[in-house]
């Protein structure tokens, strides 16, 4: 009986026919995939890995209405132009973002493709933040001057940076100043109203506005955003690494404890045969114990005594127990 060969690449759509029939209509709806997951977004861009994620599910989406799409319309596309299109090119579409990142944010910290930033609040949290944007170059966002509020006459932070301003004329100064990006920090403005009001204003100068609360080195695995009624609250879960930590521990417990159950095998069958040798009771004397959070266990151990030896009145000596057994 013959054996029917399988060919990834078939010979009966070849791969140049498929890339000029399919292929524009194919790019064409990956490029618009990815602006619909918001693969284009400014403020994912550059940073983290929400970029990443956006263009990978976009580009799953991408070949999965193609495989779909040409099903339904009995499209004979090549298995080898849908393998070199998406097994080979989502790789090196992810590939090709992070290789520019890295050339952005080799620019950055030469001080290219700088953003001027204000930074609004008070003196303490305008120096927290500015602190965290200096150490981290690579970002982009070049400090150009602080906010505060009005009873705060300082010319400038412990930091040494200027105050252009009061954290109430927001939209004039950082359109005299320039600024591409406004960070509101803890202390800028006294209630949500006035920050709406002032959102609204510096969104017709076009100034990004970004909320900086004073939440500062925790990991961003760990902060979850989640708009309750209007109102956006931040979520700090905890530390991942615990229950990492916990679950090692526990996985190294079960495979040690497995593995010298293993190796003294021998040995616990030449105790248990002596054991039952000696006068013919139960191998093993089971005990209830006090575990973790004050919750009992059953422990078990060779037995070492005469059989019920537990029953015992407490007056009786060892000695006395190894020479009469007590009654059941």
């Amino acid at each position: 009986m013959g054996r029917e060969r399988f060919d990834v690449f078939d010979k009966s759509a070849d791969v140049v026919g498929s890339l000029g029939m399919a292929g524009p209509f194919i790019l064409l709806a990956w490029l618009l995939a990815i602006a619909v997951f918001g693969g284009y977004r400014r403020n994912v861009f550059g940073v983290g890995t929400d970029e990443y994620k956006r263009v990978m599910n976009a580009s799953l989406v991408t070949a999965s209405l193609v495989g779909v799409g040409c099903y339904l319309a009995r499209f004979s596309l090549s298995r080898g132009f849908f393998f070199l299109a998406f097994v080979i090119g989502i790789p090196a579409l992810l590939i090709g973002r992070l290789v520019l990142r890295r050339a952005l944010h080799s620019a950055r910290r030469h001080g290219a493709l700088q953003q001027r930033v204000l930074i609004a609040g008070s003196q303490a949290h305008v120096d927290e933040i500015a602190v965290v944007l200096r150490r981290e170059p690579w970002l982009g966002y070049n400090v150009i001057g602080a906010l505060t509020p009005t009873v705060d006459l300082s010319e400038e932070t412990s930091t040494g940076i200027p105050v252009l301003g009061n954290t109430d004329e927001a939209t004039s100064i950082a359109r005299h100043a320039g600024a591409d990006v406004i960070f509101f920090a803890s202390g800028a403005l006294g209630s949500g109203n006035q920050m709406r009001k002032a959102i609204w204003d510096l969104e017709h100068q076009e100034v990004q506005v970004v909320v900086a609360p004073s939440v500062t080195d925790i990991s961003s695995d760990r902060i979850r955003v989640r708009p309750v009624g209007g109102l956006p609250l931040m979520h700090i879960d905890p530390p991942t690494g615990i229950d990492a930590s916990r679950w090692g521990k526990r996985l190294f417990d079960v495979l040690g404890s497995a593995l010298l159950l293993l190796v003294f095998a021998p040995l616990m069958l030449v105790i248990s045969l002596q054991v039952k040798r000696h006068d013919g009771g139960p191998i093993l004397f089971k005990q209830t114990r006090i575990g973790k959070d004050g919750r009992e266990f059953p422990c078990f151990k060779f037995r070492t005594m005469v059989t019920d030896a537990e029953r015992c009145s407490p007056a009786c000596t060892p000695s006395t127990a190894m020479r009469s057994a007590c009654s059941r």
